[in-house]
């Protein structure tokens, strides 16, 4: 497949043709094969755009800042790390990135701590996760306890009221046994966070389990539309 060859501030991720070695930032014609190397390779204002593909994560990844992550749409695109066996976050947002159009998965068979996308330092403010599906599960474990969420906030960011920093998302939490188990945690911060049409499940055997909580005096978490449901 011929695509144009200079795109500007793209870089470009292909599951079956790309190659971390001879990828080149801007040539659409050479694309890298893991997100993760296209993400080392990016610089701020740059976008990485992820071609259909499912996209086996060695690590979880942190969008740079300034760096928007983009897949050909959320049915195509699925980033996810499988059975992890340790404490693991798969997705860590940077101040002013993006994280759009793909499908983020997290599962496990043994109880860790599991979080799908977290909004640390102030990217509450300027980052932003929008037309996605996330999907954090262990409901395999069994008997024990582990902390499960879905979006991790532990950010003191303030945007304005109109800056949704989610926004057209699905984010689903399956767990078993006890412990804490959330879609959507404000925790450890006193800033704003803004979700707008989402559609929210958190679904545990046992445990604590909210849709969405805020735990933190002076935090405030705004959602307008969608659907929260938690099985507390």
């Amino acid at each position: 497949m011929s695509y144009l060859r200079e795109v500007g501030n793209q870089l470009f991720v292909d599951a079956v043709h790309g190659n971390d070695a001879t990828a080149v930032r801007g040539n659409a014609n050479q694309p890298f094969l893991t997100v993760a190397a296209a993400l080392a390779a990016a610089l701020s204002g740059d976008q990485v755009f992820v071609r259909p593909g499912t996209y086996n994560l060695a690590a979880g990844i942190t969008l740079p800042t300034g760096v928007s992550l983009r897949g050909a749409d959320a049915h195509s695109v699925l980033l996810q790390m499988l059975a992890v066996v340790a404490d693991t976050v798969l997705v860590t947002m940077g101040e002013n990135s993006r994280l759009e159009d793909v499908t983020c998965k997290l599962t496990s068979a043994g109880h860790y701590v599991l979080t799908g996308v977290k909004f640390p330092g102030t990217t509450s403010a300027t980052a932003k996760f929008r037309t996605a599906v996330l999907s954090v599960d262990n409901s395999g474990a069994g008997a024990g306890s582990s902390n499960v969420t879905g979006v991790l906030v532990q950010s003191t960011g303030t945007p304005l009221l109109a800056v949704s920093a989610i926004r057209a998302c699905t984010v689903t939490v399956n767990s078993a046994g006890t412990g804490v188990k959330r879609g959507v945690l404000m925790n450890t911060s006193v800033g704003n966070f803004h979700c707008r049409d989402i559609q929210i499940q958190c679904v545990s055997t046992s445990g604590d389990v909210i849709g969405v909580e805020v735990n933190i005096a002076g935090a405030v978490l705004s959602l307008s539309g969608g659907h929260v449901e938690g099985t507390n």
